[in-house]
């Protein structure tokens, strides 16, 4: 019986635990620049703020990972987890499957196909099995490896080449990001918002008013979820969405970030926050976010560094502007990232620290 069964495509070489918010990002509030931080969870308050690895936190496993079975499989990821079957006949139910496509789509009825080599003959139960481990085992890994080659490789580098532009005081007149930097940068606040542990809020309400709550709400049976952190239909839905949303963006950037990323330059001005090493801002699971201020606007604010914060505001023509915070500016916002998130990862480890975290929780 000829049946050829190659190796898996597991790509040994792509971390497998796979970062929402980049560690190169949370770097930055190091004490000692290192992967050590002082982070403070609010669903463990009790312990108060306590050291943690950046290799630990803010992560899912296979986040990125495209996979068999998958709502969104693109053409390149159908050839690596289906493409060394296309000289096998596979029938489902008396119909043949030609397409990659329809193998992906009926991957969930794997136990039903009849796989014939090229001299008819039929796949027996112990090659079955060998061929669903290698398919199970492949994943394709373009958004990934996309994701530290095009930006997460140079941030730190970026980010702080543009901190000190905006604080050099040498310059004939204060620095204005010219057309191709301010795309840069408001790429990387957009990144940011759609990269993080909950997800893009545009997304999200598109998900929640597609499926009503008794669909969305229906619990996947952990067997049968190709990723196992989507625990409900909802989850796998918002989870395809933005991987979709990814992978355009990467690949030739296109799709919803593209959309997003077009209307914030049309239509967004820029402000730049700083504040001293003394007095800085905190973050958190997600980095970039819509806030709700205390006069009950709406905020799109983006914590880049512990010293500086970016906020956006809608406005009729490109206006940019940077303003050097009093320690009460940074409380205030630090107030709104602390209610907004989750995970608080600080500078500083006190017990004044600690206990505002308490306070604003």
């Amino acid at each position: 019986m000829a049946f050829d069964i190659p190796e898996a495509n597991t790509h040994p070489d792509v971390a497998k635990d796979q970062h929402l918010v980049p560690r190169t990002y949370m770097r930055e509030w190091s004490p000692k620049s290192n992967d050590s931080i002082w982070v403070f969870n609010k669903e463990e308050m009790e312990k108060g703020i306590q050291p943690q690895n950046v290799n630990k936190i803010n992560y899912k496993t296979g986040f990125h990972d495209i996979k068999a079975g998958d709502i969104f499989v693109p053409d390149e990821a159908l050839q690596e987890l289906f493409g060394f079957l296309k000289n096998y006949r596979i029938e489902l139910d008396g119909k043949e499957l030609k397409e990659l496509s329809e193998l992906n789509a009926h991957y969930f009825e794997y136990d039903k196909w009849e796989i014939y080599d090229e001299e008819n003959n039929l796949a027996t139960r112990k090659i079955k099995n060998e061929i669903k481990r290698i398919i199970d085992q492949s994943r394709y890994t373009f958004i990934e490896t996309e994701w530290c080659y095009q930006f997460e490789d140079n941030w730190t580098n970026y980010i702080h080449r543009f901190e000190e532009k905006i604080r050099c005081k040498a310059l004939s007149k204060p620095y204005v990001p010219d057309e191709n930097e301010r795309k840069e940068l408001m790429q990387y606040i957009l990144i940011y918002d759609f990269r993080n542990i909950k997800g893009n809020a545009w997304i999200n309400s598109i998900i929640d008013e597609v499926f009503p709550p008794e669909m969305a709400e229906v619990e996947i049976p952990y067997k049968e979820r190709i990723h196992k952190f989507n625990n409900t239909i909802g989850d796998e839905f918002k989870h395809e969405s933005r991987k979709k949303a990814f992978y355009e963006f990467l690949k030739n950037r296109q799709g919803k970030m593209d959309l997003m990323l077009q209307n914030y330059l049309k239509s967004f001005g820029i402000r730049i926050c700083l504040t001293s090493i003394d007095f800085p801002f905190m973050t958190c699971e997600t980095p970039s976010m819509m806030i709700k201020r205390i006069d009950g606007l709406y905020e799109h604010i983006f914590v880049a560094t512990p010293t500086m914060l970016i906020t956006t505001y809608k406005t009729d023509q490109f206006l940019f502007s940077r303003s050097y915070f009093k320690p009460k500016d940074v409380r205030r916002y630090n107030q709104y990232i602390v209610k907004n998130g989750n995970l608080i990862i600080t500078l500083k480890n006190d017990a004044k620290t600690e206990q505002f975290c308490i306070n604003n929780r």
